[in-house]
C-alpha cells in the first residue's frame, strides 16, 4: 500500500514500511534535541506522520 502525502507545497507517494521507517528516523532525532526549537519542528513532522500512518491503517 503507498501512501499519498500532499501538503500543498509538495507531493511524496511512501509505503506504509517507508512511512514507518520516517517515523522512527524522526524519533531519534528527537532523542538528541534538549528543548531546542528544532525539536518543535521534528514534533509537528513526527505528528504529521503518525496521522497519515493512522489514516491509512483505517483506510484498509
Amino acid at each position: 500500500m503507498a501512501i499519498k502525502v500532499d501538503d500543498s507545497s509538495m507531493e511524496l507517494t511512501l509505503t506504509k514500511q517507508q512511512l514507518e521507517i520516517l517515523i522512527h528516523l524522526v524519533k531519534n532525532e528527537m532523542n538528541g534535541f534538549c528543548g531546542d526549537a528544532g525539536y518543535e519542528e521534528l514534533s509537528q513532522v513526527r505528528a504529521k506522520l503518525e496521522q497519515r500512518l493512522d489514516t491509512s491503517e483505517s483506510n484498509v
